[in-house]
């Protein structure tokens, strides 16, 4: 067989005679793919130590829209020990400069490198344990937006997906005398296609299957946990149930719900109070002595604290600074008990006063809590200065209220677990435990 050299883009080529061709698609183009020669060039030599520009790269023209499904065979004719080989598939409008990676063309190029390096844009996606070296037959396989190899009969481990949109084979060769020939390329029938379709179909059945197995093995011990949580916490006198931590920002009482939560202390525990198992139906504070205690000040105070051996380091407590929440930032929302409805205080986002940069609200934690640490936490201070002389049944001034002079009093403090940016990827769960005090002042 006859054959003549032609070259494109740096590239040269060897076409079998009585072939057509395809036009050109920035590169060199292939119409069929039968014993066609890629060879690189000197891209050190030519570029001035290979700094920039672009390098050998040769494009086929058979275009292969999102889906579809091709084979390539391709035979590793030569390649120096050390020269860097990058075989895959691109868009067939993308200018490839260096580095099919570089981030110029993100998600642009898929490719397995000479080292076994798999690539999707700028990032590895896996590493493998094969390499290009001479000698060697390449099978790439491009079918339902993955991109598979194999190597000498032997499938490569791992596969690159999401492949989007059109794309093109590519053949990407530094080193001068460096030579690929393309053997073959693929498209399957339209019995092949079905057959394929059909082991799609089967395998996305396997996956959904495996994900619905994994799901239940993780409820199951998920369950587990929790009935052991449970069965632990039955040595404790009146506890109560474990509950997820509360990432949203927010005040646990309100204007209203904070004197009506007071008063429904004389009365029997409701269902979700956890003394209910100490006290049965025995209020927790006696009618006769909360008619002494009514008028005085008292605070809603949250003792909290760290319940493990190690410090906290998943989602620590923050604390919003009292002083610099205005009232218009607070929106009401109602907690629907099956025997009782409270209220909670949401904040609207922290947004700079007029004339001023920067958020407002002032938030504090304590990194790193240990087990014999501890913090008191004011959830409500019925003579705190932010709601003073305002009437808890419309929110508006009482008729004749009379504020309290003197220094400022925060009323509440809103709080939120958070992600800590300065967490360790691995750090272990928070695991802390509350308990809601209440004090009168003489």
């Amino acid at each position: 067989m006859t054959s003549k050299a032609e070259e494109v883009g740096g590239s040269t080529a060897a076409t079998p005679a009585g072939m057509n061709r395809s036009p050109a698609l920035g590169g060199l183009a292939w119409s069929q793919c039968a014993l066609v020669q890629i060879e690189g060039q000197d891209a050190y030599a030519k570029f001035g130590g290979g700094g920039h520009g672009d390098v050998p790269t040769v494009r086929g023209a058979a275009i292969i829209a999102d889906g579809g499904n091709v084979v390539w065979q391709l035979k590793i004719e030569k390649k120096f020990a050390s020269s860097p080989m990058r075989i895959g598939v691109q868009h067939p409008q993308v200018r490839v400069g260096l580095n099919w990676n570089d981030r110029m063309c993100v998600g642009k190029a898929w490719y397995m490198d000479s080292q076994g390096d798999m690539y999707d844009g700028p990032n590895i996606y896996t590493e493998t344990d094969a390499e290009y070296k001479a000698g060697d037959l390449v099978q790439i396989s491009l079918g339902y937006n993955r991109l598979t190899y194999s190597i000498n009969g032997t499938k490569v481990r791992g596969e690159l997906e999401g492949i989007k949109g059109e794309v093109q084979l590519a053949v990407q060769l530094f080193h001068k005398g460096d030579r690929i020939v393309l053997v073959s390329q693929h498209v399957p029938s339209e019995e092949e296609e079905e057959e394929l379709e059909q082991q799609e179909e089967q395998r996305h059945q396997q996956f959904l299957e495996k994900k619905q197995k994994d799901m239940e093995r993780e409820e199951r011990e998920l369950q587990e946990k929790r009935d052991k949580e449970e069965e632990a916490k039955k040595a404790i006198k009146g506890g109560g149930p474990i509950q997820s931590v509360a990432n949203i920002v927010h005040g646990d009482y309100s204007l209203v719900s904070a004197p009506k939560r007071l008063q429904l202390l004389c009365e029997p525990p409701k269902v979700n109070d956890t003394y209910k198992k100490l006290y049965g139906d025995r209020p927790l504070i006696p009618a006769d002595d909360m008619q002494a205690l009514k008028d005085k000040r008292y605070c809603i105070i949250n003792v909290w604290r760290n319940i493990n051996s190690y410090p906290v380091m998943e989602l620590p407590l923050a604390m919003c600074d009292g002083a610099t929440v205005p009232l218009d930032d607070l929106v009401t929302f109602e907690v629907r008990y099956q025997d009782r409805t409270g209220e909670n205080y949401l904040a609207y986002p922290s947004k700079p006063p007029p004339g001023k940069e920067g958020a407002h609200h002032r938030w504090v934690y304590y990194p790193g809590m240990v087990k014999d640490e501890a913090i008191l936490l004011k959830c409500w201070d019925s003579k705190g200065s932010d709601f003073a002389g305002l009437d808890p049944e419309t929110g508006k001034p009482a008729i004749n209220a009379t504020p309290e002079s003197g220094p400022y009093r925060a009323t509440m403090a809103l709080h939120t677990a958070f992600q800590d940016p300065s967490s360790p990827p691995d750090a272990l769960s928070r695991e802390s435990i509350e308990v809601r005090c209440i004090a009168f002042y003489d």
